[in-house]
């Protein structure tokens, strides 16, 4: 009977460090990422923002939101980017944790804080600019 519980001691042990060394790894893949987002190569911040994107929020979030109110403007965009994104998640528990951040800014005495809630409220435009007169897929004559 020893043996029977001293193995199952084992095998849960075994598994919260599993555990802990998964979300070890997580943690300092995201803070790499978040370091990518300012890279001097288009394409190694492209990746990173698309890792980002693909991160459940929940592990991200505090890192994605730090890198907002930096003063970095390439991160700092990449990184409310990434927020936009997750707000339009079909996940409820991603949208909430965003929405969370946009109430903590928007309740702030910050006018930048302030803005970029605003920015992740308004939903963007389509940038389809409409001819009239001109059937869809044509070019007009006076263009050629």
């Amino acid at each position: 009977m020893f043996r029977v519980i001293a193995a199952a001691t084992l095998m849960l042990v075994g598994s919260i460090d599993a555990m802990a060394a998964e979300r070890t790894m997580e943690t300092c893949r995201i803070r790499a990422w978040i370091d990518q987002l300012d890279d001097d190569r288009f394409a190694v911040r492209e990746i990173a923002t698309t890792n980002l994107v693909a991160v459940q929020a929940a592990a991200g979030l505090e890192a994605v939101v730090h890198t907002a109110e930096s003063n970095c403007p390439e991160a700092g965009w990449r990184a409310i980017h990434i927020l936009s994104t997750w707000n339009r998640s079909g996940d409820a528990a991603t949208q909430k944790a965003v929405k969370a951040v946009i109430a903590r800014w928007s309740a702030s005495n910050d006018q930048r804080l302030m803005r970029l809630a605003r920015s992740l409220t308004v939903r963007p435009q389509p940038s389809v600019q409409i001819v009239w007169g001109v059937a869809p897929g044509r070019i007009p004559l006076s263009v050629m």
